[in-house]
């Protein structure tokens, strides 16, 4: 999936909800979506807004993530360099964890 590809299906994914803003949403790259979303950002698989694409290259991936940055989501800059074909984007709720720095 190319970068358009994957920032169309984000916005229609979100868009879906229908009572929301791009600022209430976090996104990221990972090359593992399952341990970053549910682990890391401790997002509930059951009753939380998620979604993830994997891009054809990790060039793809990080240029959908710049660019769903400049549509005033949240995300951490310098997450755009971490090796991974997969972009995430979930809901930002009082349980989830945004981080703002890179994953060690």
């Amino acid at each position: 999936m190319n970068s358009n590809q994957i920032i169309k299906n984000i916005h229609s994914k979100t868009n879906e909800r229908g009572y929301s803003v791009p600022q209430d949403y976090f996104v990221g790259i990972t090359s593992n979506p399952e341990e970053r979303i549910f682990n890391e950002h401790n997002i509930n698989r059951e009753e939380s807004f998620y979604t993830f694409f994997e891009a054809s290259t990790e060039l793809d991936a990080k240029k959908a993530f710049e660019k769903l940055l400049k549509y005033n989501m949240h995300g951490f800059p310098s997450l755009g360099n971490i090796p991974g074909k997969f972009v995430y984007c979930y809901y930002i709720e009082g349980t989830s964890k945004e981080c703002y720095t890179s994953f060690e």
